[in-house]
């Protein structure tokens, strides 16, 4: 079967061997109403920081409103400090023709710290400026 083809669809951050293509993608086609969906995160971890970059892509084809478009881009870094605790460098650059966002640019910086840490999961809270342009 061609890989054009083939349609892989998996929950985010969690990946399936038997998928072709890394991150996430999704069509689907309803009548004359078809979208388009991409997704992609990855994570690099080292003792002293951590780093975690994802992009979504979302466009919808619908005859009566034409293409809309969909699609964001961010970058997270972490400085890892004792006791569980850490301060993050936060950005990310988002368009949404649907509501009017051409391109919209956020940068912030937090001091959080971390409550509970599993291999699966993990839950933190942060606490800082950001700003939008």
């Amino acid at each position: 079967m061609p890989l054009s083809r083939i349609h892989c669809w998996q929950p985010r951050r969690i990946r399936f061997p038997a998928c072709p293509l890394p991150g996430l993608y999704d069509y689907a086609k309803a009548g004359e109403i078809s979208t388009i969906t991409g997704s992609f995160d990855t994570t690099y971890r080292a003792p002293e920081f951590r780093w975690n970059v994802t992009a979504d892509v979302n466009s919808t084809k619908d005859p009566e409103q034409g293409t809309i478009d969909r699609d964001s881009l961010g970058f997270t870094y972490q400085w890892l400090l004792q006791r569980q605790r850490f301060i993050s460098g936060l950005s990310l650059r988002e368009r949404n023709e649907e509501t009017g966002i051409d391109a919209r640019a956020q940068l912030g910086a937090a001091y959080g710290k971390y409550f509970r840490q599993t291999s699966k999961s993990e839950l933190s809270a942060m606490l800082g400026p950001r700003t939008d342009s």
